[in-house]
């Protein structure tokens, strides 16, 4: 792939700016980003899915209502980002991350 067809693929974009967008995302919580919907989840036990995944902030969120959460991501590079977000905001006894192939993480939350 081009350099010039890189910029244009949004994969190729999370794969070469990762940490960068990681980063950003991790500064505003998932509390304070999905404040009007909180109320509106109800708390599990239960499955969640969250499509594009990123940082997995949302996932470990979502895991936080006692959610089973399966987060997919197409950028390799976030997945390994969004599996150390998951581990550290989840005790280790309490989340699993597993792959089902290219970028898909598995948590589960022991509240």
């Amino acid at each position: 792939m081009t350099a010039a067809d890189r910029s244009t693929d949004p994969v190729a974009v999370y794969e070469d700016n990762a940490a960068a967008l990681a980063d950003l995302y991790e500064s505003v919580p998932a509390e304070v980003v999905h404040s009007v919907l909180a109320d509106l989840i109800p708390r599990g036990p239960g499955v969640a899915l969250d499509i594009g995944a990123g940082s997995g902030r949302d996932a470990a969120w979502l895991a936080s209502f006692d959610y089973d959460v399966v987060a997919t991501e197409p950028a390799a590079a976030n997945y390994d980002v969004a599996s150390s977000t998951v581990l550290r905001r989840n005790s280790p006894e309490c989340a699993t991350i597993r792959d089902f192939g290219r970028g898909r993480v598995v948590s589960r939350s022991c509240t």
